[in-house]
């Protein structure tokens, strides 16, 4: 881990954030720029050579940090799903991603000549990639770049969304053709961004540090997005104060990687289990084995080590004694408590939800 946070005191914590992780003003308003043109370049030019009835952008939903509001200062990154009229299914989406992706590439590589950027593309390994990858470097000034992951994506919420909440009908249709886990979740990625996105600065900022403290550690690991839930879920079980001290939202979520197989987590702010099927479906992956369980969409959106979950930890039960004194105070003032088939920290704990039995 790199010495700066291993000699920066618990009481100077927020501080280190703020110098030291938190992007400046005037590298995100580049950065919107930079999304910008890629979304003007979407909209706009990027299917206009094919014959007619042309290719329409029905909308583009920005994740990834930058989205989500929880980039690192240095290391940015930006998933931009591209909602197309082309697909008018999942079975549709998966049978011609290929040839989308690779005309969008080709014209890319055809426009960024009228673009401050130089665009660098990533040739994939697979034979039908779900993402095309690149990187746009500043022309003008040196290091400065950010990494997109661009996401061709059927428009599933646009006719299964009801009062701010997925309609069961887009799982049931899901479920109807269910192949792999996580094929689909780009369908589903702004109800990934909208968990985090709406989160105070304070728990965004814990979020920042822990991933971090992840970047430091020299291992093979899985995605950053469960280290993100973990976050969330201390900070939910514990005070959900957003003034709380980092050293101990910080410790929390080391405890709770710590204790990995203890945990199951998951909510129900996207799905629910009153529709007979979707209920079964879900009882069933719920039951399947594993160490750590972290779910905000339904688990079978999830491939594992994948964006979403189950997410799979074992790796890290041993990383986070790493973290040593020199950080964190002792741990005063909370404890682990046992809850509905996890642990959470602090000692004010809200009273635990009524989960269905699985």
């Amino acid at each position: 881990m790199a010495q700066d946070l291993y000699q920066t005191p618990a009481r100077k914590l927020d501080k280190f954030v703020f110098d030291v992780l938190q992007p400046d003003s005037t590298f995100l308003r580049q950065a919107g720029q930079a999304i910008d043109t890629i979304c003007e370049f979407l909209k706009t030019n990027c299917f206009a050579d094919r014959p007619p009835p042309r290719i329409k952008v029905d909308r583009i939903v920005k994740g990834g940090s930058l989205g989500k509001g929880t980039s690192l200062k240095g290391g940015s990154d930006a998933d931009l799903v591209v909602f197309l009229d082309c697909f008018k299914g999942y079975n549709d989406q998966e049978t011609n991603r290929a040839g989308i992706i690779q005309e969008i590439r080709r014209m890319l590589e055809k426009c960024q000549q009228q673009w401050h950027f130089e665009v660098i593309i990533e040739t994939s390994r697979w034979p039908n990639p779900r993402v095309l990858s690149f990187q746009m470097r500043s022309k003008t000034t040196v290091n400065e770049s950010i990494d997109f992951d661009m996401l061709p994506a059927y428009n599933a919420l646009r006719k299964f969304f009801n009062h701010n909440h997925p309609h069961s009908q887009v799982y049931v249709e899901l479920i109807n053709c269910y192949s792999r886990g996580g094929e689909f979740s780009t369908c589903f990625t702004e109800l990934q961004r909208d968990f985090v996105v709406e989160r105070c600065t304070k728990l965004k900022s814990l979020i920042r540090l822990v991933k971090y403290w992840y970047k430091q550690v020299r291992e093979s690991l899985p995605p950053k997005y469960a280290l993100e839930l973990l976050s969330v879920y201390a900070w939910e079980r514990g005070s959900r104060d957003r003034a709380f001290k980092m050293a101990e939202g910080f410790r929390t979520v080391l405890e709770l990687i710590r204790q990995y197989k203890k945990l199951c987590i998951y909510w129900t702010i996207n799905y629910d289990f009153e529709d007979e099927l979707v209920a079964g479906f879900l009882n069933k992956q719920l039951r399947k084995p594993r160490s750590v369980s972290l779910h905000v969409l339904p688990p079978w959106l999830s491939p594992p080590m994948g964006v979403f979950t189950p997410i799979l930890l074992p790796c890290l039960a041993a990383l986070s004694p790493r973290y040593g004194s020199g950080v964190c105070p002792p741990n005063r003032g909370f404890e682990f408590k046992k809850m509905w088939g996890g642990i959470c920290l602090f000692p004010n704990l809200f009273p635990p939800p009524q989960l269905p039995s699985v």
